[in-house]
């Protein structure tokens, strides 16, 4: 185990910005989520180093183990609503907000200009066409990268056991940054 705590903290952070920068390398992300986005995927990225290796050094997994069971169970979930909601989408089965013929040419563009010739707004607009199967989909996706959120919510109660109050404060700050994120408050 020392051997493992060790190579992840001396090659965890070296290989997560590998793979940030190698994510990054498509413009899309830097263009949806500018560099603050990359800031706050540098950040989540070491918060998780951090985590796996102090649940590594304290030789017991057990939140480490409920985190991940959690995050198993999430992904399942929604890796199937994901695959429902596509499948709505592309039978028709409800209408689309933006037309699937229309996609390939407002792919190419900008997102700002793509939000404008579809009507949508930055934020959470999306949500009130709901109703619409793209959107739908878009919902599911949203579920997916709020997984990590109900991870956290589920070890903060073996931290308390433990008496690791500053891990469920941690936990806890990191729900609310997540949450505050993702409401767009702070884009407005």
């Amino acid at each position: 185990m020392k051997e493992l705590l060790q190579k992840l903290e001396t090659e965890g952070p070296a290989l997560s910005q590998r793979v940030l920068s190698d994510m990054y390398r498509d413009p899309f992300w830097l263009e949806r989520f500018g560099s603050k986005g990359r800031r706050h995927a540098d950040e989540d990225s070491d918060f998780h180093l951090r985590y796996l290796a102090r649940a590594i050094a304290s030789g017991d997994p057990a939140v480490l183990v409920r985190y991940a069971r959690w995050l198993r169970g999430t992904t399942r979930v929604t890796v199937v609503l994901l695959i429902a909601t596509y499948a709505v989408y592309v039978f028709g089965l409800l209408p689309a907000h933006v037309p699937i013929g229309q996609l390939p040419e407002l792919w190419k563009l900008p997102a700002s200009e793509y939000l404008l010739r579809t009507g949508l707004k930055p934020g959470w607009s999306w949500a009130t066409f709901i109703a619409n199967g793209d959107m739908l989909v878009l919902a599911a996706i949203a579920l997916l990268i709020s997984s990590s959120i109900l991870c956290l919510a589920a070890v903060i109660p073996a931290f308390r056991k433990r008496g690791e109050n500053l891990f469920v404060a941690m936990c806890v700050m990191q729900i609310a940054v997540l949450a505050l994120a993702a409401s767009g408050i702070l884009s407005r």
